[in-house]
């Protein structure tokens, strides 16, 4: 029933990209660096804030997928909040579009595919909307150029909510809080605030350009945009198999090979974020065991380097137990532990204590659900959030015993850096 449309040449994602603009919920899942798949969904025939709502909705349109083509054919996209999961949860923290129209690009390939499913629609009434959606997303393809250049920055000098001696100070407190043995492990970030007076569209230029990541996005809604050039994928469903890959241990990279090889080899050999990376793996492992059978890390500590920062990840998977679904991996392990620390509600309750207001997006999630029932999703750290003209981003790192307060704050900056430079700020 979906009418499919290989796209030849196959557009670059952000020319497609720029000439949907205009439609309601634009969202480009970018694999912008590593990634074999990104996609383009735009205009959903509705919006879902309840998510025994999505599951319910997904079990209507659930269907086969196509072989041989990625597999968000069309499904579910969006948000979720840090706080989703929480009693501090807004009606707004949890919001997913159903899209029956996907562009999707196979980079290992470098073919491209316009999906468009008829749905919700059903019988000749389907195939008829399939094929008109199709043609509505074609034009505007048809008239795409090449990728936007990204523009230069405007004068936005972003601010933190700490100095650095606060930030130090609410360090020293976090590691009161494990020396009285409350909790293990804390992520405590900094957030830094500015206005906004460009298109959020060009800051996302910017922010690939000088940091592309695997699992970037682009959103824009009535309420939101997000611009995310975000490292971390925090969970996959794939046939069954559950997959979650947290993050813990980062340095900056080199100005050199040799200066880039002996800071790597430090992070690799560093006792303390092995530590704190064993801590999140072994939580993930036992709380994936609730959801999953033959849950297991099955990596530890690999080595992976983006732009301006490299990271340890571990893999942990296991295999999604009869009866269970997506929404319920994501109530187990929401919002990630990676982001938050050990016990996962001691250190949430503990960065309520420390940190400035609720995070929001920041640590949450841009998932995608397909109707074939696939699932993927990220973190959302080295992101914007764009709203009334303002912009926001955060930027932390795992307090565990033995943390050094200033070289944490060093850490945070580090992270922060491509977005510093992206909204107008100091190198």
């Amino acid at each position: 029933m979906t009418y499919v449309v290989e796209l030849s040449p196959p557009p670059h994602p952000l020319a497609a990209c720029a000439g949907l603009k205009g439609l309601p919920d634009r969202i480009l899942l970018d694999s912008a660096a590593g990634g074999h798949h990104s996609y383009l969904l735009a205009d959903p025939w509705a919006i879902v804030r309840d998510p025994d709502e999505l599951r319910s909705r997904m079990k209507e349109f659930a269907s086969l997928p196509l072989p041989e083509l990625p597999p968000l054919q069309g499904g579910a996209v969006g948000w979720i909040d840090y706080e989703w999961n929480s009693p501090a949860a807004e009606p707004d923290s949890f919001r997913f579009g159903l899209y029956d129209v996907a562009v999707a690009w196979d980079h290992g390939s470098g073919r491209a595919w316009l999906l468009s499913t008829g749905l919700p629609e059903v019988g000749t009434a389907r195939k008829e909307r399939a094929k008109k959606r199709a043609e509505l997303f074609l034009e505007r393809l048809r008239r795409c150029g090449p990728p936007p250049d990204a523009p230069p920055p405007t004068s936005a000098r972003p601010s933190s909510n700490f100095t650095p001696e606060a930030y130090r100070r609410a360090v020293e407190e976090v590691l009161a809080r494990i020396r009285s043995g409350r909790v293990e492990q804390v992520n405590l970030s900094q957030r830094f605030t500015a206005a906004l007076t460009e298109d959020p569209w060009s800051l996302y230029l910017r922010l690939r350009a000088l940091n592309p990541a695997p699992f970037a996005v682009f959103l824009e809604s009535d309420s939101r945009c997000l611009a995310s050039a975000s490292p971390e994928r925090f969970v996959r469903v794939r046939n069954g198999r559950v997959q979650t890959f947290p993050i813990k241990g980062t340095r900056r990279r080199g100005r050199n090979e040799e200066e880039d090889r002996r800071i790597a080899e430090e992070l690799l050999a560093s006792e303390k974020d092995r530590r704190e990376n064993r801590m999140i793996a072994e939580l993930l492992r036992d709380e994936l065991a609730e959801v999953c059978h033959e849950s297991r890390v099955v990596e530890f500590c690999r080595l992976e380097r983006h732009a301006t920062v490299q990271h340890l990840v571990s893999e942990v998977e296991g295999e999604l137990l009869p009866g269970r679904d997506p929404l319920d991996v994501l109530r187990r392990l929401f919002p990630g532990a990676s982001i938050t620390g050990r016990p996962r509600r001691r250190a949430m309750e503990v960065i309520a204590e420390l940190e400035d207001g609720p995070r929001r997006a920041y640590c949450g999630s841009v998932a995608w659900w397909s109707f074939g029932g696939d699932f993927d999703s990220n973190v959302l750290i080295r992101t914007f959030l764009i709203e009334e003209g303002r912009l926001s981003f955060s930027a932390g790192g795992g307090i565990v015993e033995g943390s050094d307060p200033a070289a944490e704050w060093e850490e945070t900056m580090h992270k922060a850096r491509a977005l510093l430079v992206a909204a107008g700020g100091p190198a």
